[in-house]
């Protein structure tokens, strides 16, 4: 009988595997097998900078869009005024207005529309802190500048305190987390307690089944901001749970999880029962939003489903038989309207499961989308966020009393503009210096349609924009309490403009271009400007070339998705499997849940936010792949010199 030798591997094979093995350990110590401790000190310190970092941020952004922002505020948004009236209702009658809420013109039903958790902040902040939009907007800046320290913590406890900082760092310069900050909805600061939980998941290397529940407690909480995160608990007891509890607790962590997230809910789906006598765990919108999110990528309304709040309350008002409908999209029966929505919206999903599986695709793509120069349309446009500018903006008060007005070097008379979708007109211009504050004054209405209201300088870039739009819709209540005699007299749009280096001011009048517009047509009176004084700030020049350096360099579409999946792949690479998912989990399920509803960036701000810690991987590993390089240049050049002389010497 003979013996079969042993074969092993081929040479190549085993080299291979143990080159790969090399440089997986390699990577791994790279981002770091096991978090570094570190002091209380240091880690405090940490805490400072980053929170310091953000809200600079923050404060220069709101700095520079104060007069965009407060404008869209005041002519565009909408949701911001339901929200702070809800939040007034409720300090005046808590009970009523969480309860029926009858003394707006949509009834109780609007009570179904959104969680209550971000009125009843509101009503907190204007309660102890005034009532004050200003003073709402601080308050979100501030939690959303703590966000950042939480994405700092959540990485010091996976990597070494390199990354931790750097994700810190690349949170608190983002655009996107800084812009949407400043817009008075619940988005920003929903994702405080949804970093939390991640936080409290991985704060111990074996967590206990508390930290499950306080996990569970905090996504309950962001539910009561925003609905998005409803089913985020059973997914993170399926996918999360398995890799961050030890073996024994599993199935007991799991559920404490999810169990700790319906009870925090419980309370509102309790009301909704109450109320409405209907089983709505937290708020409708689940059919409009799958509805709008097959008509966004419909356009050739192949499926009769459309994409926007208008279309969709018309549509009802057809499928229905109830031309009634048509005049809201939330009432009357708002319950029986959402739920044909989403019947209608899910048979169009059941025929075409192909398209609808690259709708999703591409809808997920969306979201680790930056800056960048493509104009897609709304909402995948929803994605640019202004950054820092690099000149500080007008510094003076706007309520002061204006210095003389210098006329426009071509004198406007009254008249009437007439524009088509996308046109443009010049008006004038106006010879200024620079450095200066000046305040320009506009005295128009609109008649139809909508626009802007631009100033340029004399190299034809735009520096400063106003909406015009029709008074309707977001204004309607207000003009109907107002005197019938008033509702013809101009309206003075005031523009702070800080001049920098412009000699020349050139102002015009721009129509919207799109589908939903119907051009722009307005009556105006003279333009005018005022001479404020010097522009003040001017020491801020050097923070605000870091940042807009960083946020230029980073936050472009082109450049962050390679460093978000470059990151995930080194800590697969790496072998950090918990790492991994302790990352990418929350993102993972907005990427498979909320890629089938209608989506604005807004929505997913918690991929962008988790996103920054791969990110941050990369950009470490290869800083420090960069500086191994050039050790190891910088030795194989002294050896090269060291021994070059010895050689000469022995061939002479």
């Amino acid at each position: 009988m003979f013996r079969t030798p042993h074969v092993g591997r081929p040479q190549g094979r085993r080299e291979t595997s143990s080159r790969f093995r090399s440089i997986r350990a390699n990577f791994r110590r790279l981002v770091g097998g096991r978090p570094v401790p570190t002091s209380v000190t240091a880690t405090v310190l940490a805490c400072v900078v980053i929170f310091g970092v953000a809200l600079s941020a923050r404060l220069l952004l709101l700095a520079d869009q104060r007069t965009s922002v407060e404008a869209a505020h005041e002519v565009s948004y909408t949701q911001p005024r339901h929200y702070q009236n809800a939040g007034r209702r409720i300090l005046d009658d808590p009970v009523h207005a969480l309860l029926l809420d009858e003394s707006n013109d949509r009834g109780k039903e609007r009570l179904l529309v959104h969680p209550p958790g971000y009125p009843i902040l509101i009503a907190a902040v204007f309660g102890v802190l005034g009532d004050s939009s200003a003073v709402l907007r601080g308050v979100q800046i501030v939690l959303d500048s703590f966000s950042a320290v939480l994405l700092f913590l959540i990485a010091s406890r996976l990597f070494h305190q390199s990354v931790a900082f750097v994700s810190g760092l690349i949170a608190a310069l983002s655009p996107q987390l800084a812009w949407n900050a400043l817009v008075l909805q619940p988005d920003t600061v929903a994702i405080v307690p949804l970093l939390a939980a991640v936080l409290v998941l991985v704060w111990n290397p074996r967590p206990a089944i508390r930290s499950a529940i306080g996990a569970g407690v905090l996504i309950g909480i962001s539910c009561w901001l925003r609905s998005n995160a409803f089913l985020l608990a059973p997914f993170l007891a399926v996918v999360a749970v398995p890799m961050l509890f030890p073996a024994g607790q599993r199935r007991r962590a799991a559920c404490a999880l999810v169990l700790a997230t319906v009870a925090v809910i419980a309370p509102v789906t309790l009301r909704n029962w109450y109320v409405f006598d209907r089983f709505i765990p937290l708020s409708l919108g689940a059919g409009i939003t799958f509805a709008e999110g097959i008509g966004d990528f419909d356009l050739d309304r192949r499926f009769g489903i459309p994409s926007t709040d208008v279309e969709i309350a018309k549509a009802d008002a057809e499928w229905a038989g109830r031309p009634e409908y048509a005049k809201a999209v939330w009432f009357p029966d708002a319950v029986e309207r959402d739920r044909e929505r989403f019947r209608r919206a899910a048979a169009v999903v059941i025929r075409n499961p192909v398209w609808f599986s690259g709708v999703m695709v591409r809808r997920a793509a969306l979201m680790f989308r930056c800056n960048d120069d493509a104009r897609l349309g709304w909402p995948a446009d929803t994605t640019h966020a202004p950054m820092v500018s690099l000149n500080p903006p007008y510094g003076h008060d706007r309520a002061a009393p204006p210095i003389e007005p210098l006329p426009p070097s071509v004198p406007i008379q009254s008249h009437t503009v007439q524009l088509s979708n996308g046109e443009s007109q010049s008006l004038a211009s106006m010879a200024v210096n620079p450095g200066t504050d000046y305040l320009v004054r506009a005295p128009v209405e609109a008649v139809s349609g909508s626009g802007a209201f631009d100033v340029r300088d004399d190299t034809g870039a735009l520096i400063a924009s106003l909406p015009v739009r029709e008074h309707g819709d977001a204004n309607k209540r207000r003009r109907q309490k107002a005197d019938r005699d008033q509702r013809d007299a101009l309206t003075e749009l005031v523009m702070p403009i800080a001049t920098v280096n412009a000699r020349r001011l050139d102002f015009s009048f721009r129509a919207d271009n799109g589908v939903r517009h119907n051009g722009l047509s307005l009556n105006m009176g003279q333009i005018s400007g005022h001479d404020i004084g010097p522009t003040p700030g001017q020491w801020t020049r050097g923070p605000r070339w870091v940042a807009r350096s960083i946020q230029r360099n980073v936050f472009q579409t082109s450049r962050w998705p390679v460093l978000v999946l470059a990151g995930a792949a080194i800590l697969l690479l790496g072998y950090r499997r918990r790492a991994l998912v302790a990352v990418v989990a929350v993102p993972a399920y907005y990427l498979l849940v909320q890629s089938a509803l209608h989506t604005e960036f807004r929505y997913v701000l918690a991929v962008h936010a988790l996103s920054s810690v791969l990110a941050a991987v990369t950009l470490v590993v290869t800083a420090l792949l960069a500086a191994a390089a050039v050790r190891a240049l910088h030795r194989w050049l002294r050896v090269r010199l060291l021994t070059r002389p010895e050689a000469e010497v022995a061939s002479g």
